[in-house]
């Protein structure tokens, strides 16, 4: 895209109209392709299942937030980018002639269409604006045509601005999406381990607690043991299943108290009661 059109030495094509047309497109492309983006962050971070975080630990926890902190980043340049090309705001021709974030713009514009005028008054911004300068103060005869070449020329560069811009969010597209793609990908693999094995059957076997304390009482009142069931003397595990996190069958000291029920819970890697998983 150039969005330029060459001018004749003596009147120029009003381009008002088809450039605000070509404006306008940049503006509504740009609109949905940051809609686009927005869709695609809310479905590989939704779909992830952030709840999952909390239930991770150690290195994976700190994995997992790096990497969904690093695909956010991803997003953030092509975001603001994205939003300044939707929000085109209207420029003021001291805006368009002399800021530096325009100068881009203003040389497209000497290279594609001022440099084609005879006249070298006409032939860059800076003699452009020296020139209306000039007959304005003098009142000269053809300050009305300076005056047009002017208005021809920002528009062409407020053109060219917006054009620049959305090819500069093209770009950052182009490369802030395999990013993010590859950050989230590291991402989902951190929040979503692998899930354990099932458990297998074994023959009973006792097993003990290592060093009873509060949580191995609180874990057995939770699974449905009566205190007092608990008090009365410790009761006796069975080990039923194998695995990190093995079932245990708790048998209560008083077995003829009816309150006394057995209960289901399981066992760390510690050697101390959890709740049956």
């Amino acid at each position: 895209m150039t969005g330029t059109e060459r001018p004749a030495e003596g009147e120029e094509r009003k381009p008002v109209a088809s450039h605000a047309e070509i404006r306008s497109n940049i503006r509504d492309t740009a609109k949905w392709l940051i809609i686009s983006l927005g869709a695609i962050v809310t479905f590989a971070i939704g779909s992830s299942t952030l709840t999952q975080l909390g239930s991770l630990e150690g290195a994976r926890e700190w994995v997992a937030l790096i990497f969904l902190g690093l695909a956010l980043l991803a997003c953030v340049a092509p975001l603001l980018v994205g939003i300044d090309a939707m929000t085109m705001r209207v420029y003021s021709r001291e805006e368009v002639f002399s800021k530096p974030k325009f100068k881009n713009a203003r040389q497209r514009v000497e290279k594609l269409l001022l440099k084609e005028y005879k006249t070298r008054a006409y032939q860059t911004f800076a003699s452009l604006d020296e020139a209306y300068t000039s007959t304005r103060a003098t009142g000269a005869a053809n300050s009305d045509v300076v005056r047009k070449k002017m208005e021809f020329a920002a528009d062409h560069a407020v053109t060219q601005f917006c054009i620049l811009r959305f090819d500069r969010l093209l770009f950052l597209l182009k490369i802030c999406l395999p990013l993010f793609m590859v950050f989230i990908v590291v991402f989902l693999m951190a929040a979503n381990p692998p899930k354990a094995e099932a458990r297998k059957a074994i023959t009973p076997v006792q097993a003990f607690v290592s060093g009873w304390n509060a949580s191995d009482d609180a874990t057995l009142e939770a699974a449905g043991m009566k205190k007092d069931c608990i008090v009365s003397g410790t009761p006796t595990f069975y080990m039923m299943t194998d695995g990190l996190r093995p079932e245990v069958l708790a048998i209560p000291f008083d077995m003829k108290n009816p309150l006394c029920k057995m209960v289901r819970v399981s066992m760390d890697r510690n050697k101390h009661l959890i709740g049956f998983e």
